[in-house]
């Protein structure tokens, strides 16, 4: 299953990856927050590629879409019943107008490339 994500994010090396991304929801909530779908799907790398574009991406709107676009990504890879795609169909939406009504205190409008330009990672 291949995820879409910009370039620089898979060009980046994963411990320097694990330094400017934190997962599913912000710190503090990650246990109230469900890291899977139905069935046990995993959205985890969505999150990382989200959390990448927060911080690096220029278009807010845009990386909340794709988030829902990798999302619906794992589902159809799953090999869950089609009913069990439907529900995450669902989550996907579920998952997007949560950060487009949420995400605004998170998005630093790609102003932080402090990490992209350090020789320390």
């Amino acid at each position: 299953m291949k995820l879409t994500a910009p370039a620089n994010y898979w060009k980046m090396p994963r411990s320097a990856l694990m330094k400017c991304v934190n997962g599913c929801g912000p710190d503090g909530w990650k246990s109230a927050i469900p890291q899977h779908l139905t069935g046990g799907a995993s959205i985890v790398e969505c999150c990382y590629i989200h959390d990448w574009q927060y911080q690096f991406g220029t278009d807010r709107k845009e990386a909340d879409v794709l988030f829902r676009k990798n999302i619906q990504t794992v589902s159809k890879n799953s090999g869950t019943s089609w009913a069990l795609r439907r529900l995450h169909w669902a989550q996907s939406w579920i998952y997007y107008y949560s950060v487009r009504t949420g995400g605004s205190l998170a998005w630093t409008g790609g102003n932080d490339t402090s990490l992209l330009e350090s020789k320390e990672i």
